[in-house]
């Protein structure tokens, strides 16, 4: 398999200042073999007890391409990276307490 085509961008979350808070980034796609990735670019600490995650927060798939839209949640573990070969939804999310967060997540989709 190659790559066919890549969208890349950013997420990001502004200083919290203690309170934990988490914002989310959907991206939307016809059904393709797909792999998503996200990973933390910078973190600024605004205190000792800085705390922050990047990740996948869940994607959505089909098990044939005119098939229904299944969902793959991952609760409060967020992989850094995820495929599936009939992938139609990804929903990147960060959050962070006592700092500033950004990340930079990518999906390739494969031939």
């Amino acid at each position: 398999m190659t790559i066919k085509s890549r969208v890349t961008d950013t997420i990001e979350l502004g200083s919290t200042y203690g309170d934990w808070k988490s914002h989310t980034v959907e991206v939307n796609f016809a059904p393709k073999s797909t792999s998503a990735s996200v990973a933390m670019c910078l973190l600024v600490c605004d205190g000792d007890e800085t705390n922050a995650a990047v990740g996948i927060k869940s994607f959505e798939y089909r098990d044939t391409s005119s098939g229904p839209n299944k969902k793959k949640n991952f609760g409060g573990f967020w992989p850094p990276s995820v495929y599936h070969e009939l992938m139609t939804r990804v929903t990147f999310s960060v959050g962070v307490v006592y700092g500033s967060c950004w990340g930079g997540w990518t999906i390739d989709f494969w031939s």
